[in-house]
């Protein structure tokens, strides 16, 4: 009996230990599975941070490198092909929904009959001062609506002559920075005034103003201290700065620029420059409208057709067939 009982009571222990052992195994591989899955989890997580990471890292250099005017990839060529083989109403609404950069150039200039190379460096005339004052109409919102559906600006910008005292700079200054402003500074001063924007006048063609890495092929200007034609130059790094305010949530930029240079700005910013039509000397009443893919900032089309419309009823230049390509009179409004 006691052989018996000792044989029960070693076969109960025994249950115990098994039993034991069982929950012990089952413990284990619970916690082995939590921990299979917890790796997993977390293993998702870092892949799926990692791959959004390197996404945006990519889309921020792609756009980058469109500001750039590098090769990118993102499908300028597709947004192009898009807008050229839509309808036209299909293209007016993707005209409608893009960003859009209306460029002009300076208004009409100080005509002297006795030193005509000072032409090419005089201010505003009359005439051109009141070419600025018109853009109110053409840009302003003056009576409700803009002509041709012109957008009015958020943003603008001001071809910087950057030397010195050669190209002259109004003396009456801006009236919020006090500083003697360029023609195309003076140029669209009275809108800037009325719609409450600031011109952005630090940009132009000279090496020294934009860094290295914004810089296009510059070559040495044909006179000394000649702002007018360095070719291509820091119109790279205006263009950056431009597309930059694009980005940055500008839908609508005006740009007064100086004239050799429009078509270097518009091939910096992704136009076909080649396929411009000629801007005569003698014309300033020309507008350039670019519009970009409001999310890609792709460019898409220009459109050289609008214009100012702007007629001038003051003086003009003597009957001189010498000076027959030169408007402007004299004296002009300083």
């Amino acid at each position: 009996m006691v052989y018996q009982n000792g044989t029960n009571t070693e076969t109960n222990e025994s249950n115990v230990v098994v039993k034991k052992n069982k929950n012990t195994a089952m413990i284990g591989t619970i916690l082995a599975v939590m921990v299979v899955i917890v790796t997993y989890v977390q293993s998702s997580l870092f892949s799926s941070t990692a791959v959004s990471s390197v996404s945006t890292t990519g889309e921020v250099a792609s756009l980058e490198a469109n500001l750039l005017r590098t090769s990118t990839g993102t499908g300028t060529e597709t947004s192009w092909l898009n807008y050229f083989n839509a309808s036209k109403e299909e293209q007016k609404k993707m005209r409608d929904d893009a960003k859009v950069v209306y460029i002009i150039r300076h208004g009409e200039k100080v005509y002297d009959t006795a030193n005509i190379t000072a032409y090419k460096y005089a201010c505003l005339s009359e005439q051109g001062w009141s070419r600025g004052y018109h853009l109110n109409y053409v840009f302003g919102n003056v009576d409700g609506h803009n002509p041709n559906g012109n957008r009015s600006p958020d943003t603008m910008f001001a071809f910087n002559y950057d030397n010195g005292d050669l190209d002259c700079r109004s003396r009456s200054g801006d009236q919020d920075t006090g500083h003697p402003m360029y023609r195309t500074e003076g140029l669209i001063a009275p809108l800037g005034k009325k719609l409450g924007v600031k011109t952005l006048n630090k940009y132009g063609s000279k090496p020294d103003l934009c860094s290295s890495e914004h810089r296009g092929n510059c070559h040495e200007a044909a006179l000394p201290h000649q702002p007018h034609d360095f070719g291509v130059c820091c119109n790279t790094g205006a263009a950056y700065a431009i597309k930059k305010a694009l980005k940055d949530g500008s839908d609508s930029i005006l740009v007064s620029w100086e004239h050799a240079n429009i078509i270097y700005l518009v091939g910096e910013l992704g136009g076909d420059s080649d396929a411009l039509p000629y801007w005569p000397d003698i014309q300033y009443d020309i507008i350039y409208a670019m519009y970009f893919d409001s999310n890609t900032l792709d460019f898409m089309t220009t459109d050289t057709s609008l214009r100012q419309e702007f007629d001038w009823l003051g003086p003009s230049t003597p009957n001189d067939a010498m000076y027959a390509n030169i408007l402007g009179e004299k004296p002009g409004i300083n």
